[in-house]
């Protein structure tokens, strides 16, 4: 993989999904993420759809144990009309993706910043974003 230290990449969540759910944590897209890229962010919307699925199924937060790593971006006014207008481009083409993934890719088109995700086939839909070469490989 390329040197990449000095760039960043915003981590979706399902990336934390597969990393919890493994049972190898050291060989799973996060910790690769965490390996190449000097800066690792998690959006706020993905701290909502964590927390929201620990509450869900009455456990403690996996949040605590990653956190520590990674910057939270927070989805204030720049990222909330990126998504506007991102919304109203994959509206008009009949491009559907749920609209936490469209947060999420409009924060990282805001910060200029590749996704990392396990769900490629649906950030594929979203032509504007960037994909990390940890999510395609």
């Amino acid at each position: 993989m390329a040197n990449l230290e000095n760039r960043g990449v915003l981590i979706d969540t399902s990336v934390f999904i597969a990393h919890f759910r493994s049972k190898s944590k050291g060989n799973t897209h996060f910790q690769e993420a965490v390996k190449t890229y000097s800066n690792c962010y998690i959006s706020a919307i993905t701290v909502y759809e964590m927390e929201l699925g620990a509450l869900k199924a009455k456990r403690s937060s996996d949040l605590e144990e990653i956190l520590p790593l990674l910057e939270v971006i927070p989805f204030g006014r720049p990222e909330a009309e990126q998504a506007a207008k991102l919304d109203k481009e994959l509206t008009e083409k009949n491009i559907r993706v749920g609209i936490r993934d469209v947060f999420i890719a409009s924060t990282a088109l805001v910060h200029g910043l590749d996704i990392v995700t396990e769900n490629v086939r649906h950030f594929r839909r979203i032509k504007s974003v960037k994909l990390s070469a940890i999510s395609v490989a």
